[in-house]
């Protein structure tokens, strides 16, 4: 029996005596007030649940292009704050603070998540088994084990040796990353163009290939040094005897990450089309009828192909799983109708904090293996 029916019972067994006292009398009426006050909240929600199944969809374009309206006309500062994704109750992916917020007619459903959508296509995700995370709150750390501690053994009634566990510590270094594109004005005002599927991908891709650039980067920028993958600082390395590695060369090269004891569930190549190309053609041994690289693997290892030219005769292979993608804090969404007025166009830029993070311990050796083709020579 919900609340309701347990009320009406209530009520009827009172509206029907005679004589009530005055605490019976102020019950009735508490009970009657109560009863109101429900079936104007059930008839409040009867009503959203219609409106809700007989909702249009969202026209994300048209939203997008009011709030470029808006921006124009000073009706908005243009700063948003990216959300991680969208509510069911709150359909803003952008959140304009400050007294001007409007959910309704300021939000549009771009998010966080949408924007690395793109990446999950072209680079990262699945490939060599790097894991990012959104909105992360200040610097994360991660607690490091000493892993030198041993079993002692001794006879049944000999003291236990106590060991003493020690701990360190990994942390984050944020960097800044802001990324524009610039769409003109005749576009935004066509109801025909898909604005907000082009801001979408085309800032999407624009992240994902920075970031995929500082991931692999095997030597250090020039800008921002610090916001790079571990082949710079982290690697081992081994020459080949020719221009295209061998059979025998390339498990030596997986041998040396091996060698860490590293979790080798998401081990990975990485290399050129180039080179991935003569692996494709080069015999795994003489006789077999069977080359290096098959089924777009080696020994069913994946492969993951760059445009990177720092990847020109380089075999690198490693577990990117020891490696942190985190986009930190809050991400702003900026739209600017004034800079380029002059060109026409409106500019869309993200900001937003990230950090690249090595999690094997500084002295421990680099579960990452880079090999270096001899230019200019032919394997035997």
């Amino acid at each position: 029996m919900n609340r309701q029916e347990e009320i009406h019972s209530q009520m009827s067994g009172l509206e029907g005596r005679e004589n009530l006292t005055d605490a019976e009398k102020t019950q009735l009426a508490a009970l009657t007030c109560e009863w109101e006050s429900n079936k104007r909240e059930i008839t409040l929600l009867n009503q959203e649940r219609e409106a809700a199944k007989n909702a249009k969809p969202m026209d994300v374009n048209a939203q997008m292009r009011g709030i470029v309206k808006a921006v124009r006309e000073g009706k908005l500062d243009g700063d948003f704050l990216l959300k991680r994704t969208a509510t069911p109750t709150i359909t803003s992916g952008i959140i304009q603070p400050g007294e001007k917020t409007n959910m309704e007619s300021a939000g549009i459903p771009v998010t966080i998540q949408e924007l690395i959508k793109p990446l999950e296509a072209e680079l990262i995700y699945g490939k060599i088994g790097l894991k990012v995370q959104t909105g992360v709150r200040g610097k994360i750390q991660w607690p490091v084990l000493d892993n030198s501690v041993e079993v002692s053994v001794g006879e049944e009634l000999d003291e236990v040796d106590t060991k003493v566990l020690a701990f360190d510590k990994i942390t984050t270094t944020p960097y800044k990353l802001g990324i524009s594109i610039e769409v003109s004005n005749e576009a935004i005002n066509d109801e025909a163009f898909d604005l907000n599927g082009l801001i979408t991908e085309q800032i999407g891709r624009a992240l994902g290939r920075t970031l995929n650039k500082r991931v692999l980067a095997l030597s250090a920028p020039a800008v921002k040094a610090g916001f790079v993958g571990p082949l710079v600082a982290h690697k081992q390395t081994l020459e080949f005897a020719g221009a295209v590695p061998t059979y025998a060369e390339v498990k030596k090269l997986k041998g040396k990450v091996l060698g860490t004891n590293a979790n080798m569930a998401g081990f990975c190549y990485i290399m050129d089309a180039a080179l991935y190309s003569a692996l494709e053609a080069a015999p795994k041994d003489l006789g077999s009828g069977r080359f290096i690289i098959e089924g777009g693997k080696i020994d069913g290892d994946p492969i993951f192909i760059t445009d990177n030219s720092e990847y020109a005769g380089k075999l690198v292979c490693g577990c990117f799983g020891y490696e942190a993608l985190n986009q930190h804090g809050q991400s702003h969404f900026i739209v600017d109708p004034y800079t380029k007025a002059k060109k026409n166009v409106t500019v869309f830029t993200l900001n937003a904090d990230w950090s690249l993070t090595y999690l094997v311990r500084a002295n421990d050796t680099a579960p990452f293996a880079v090999g270096t083709c001899k230019a200019g020579s032919n394997n035997a």
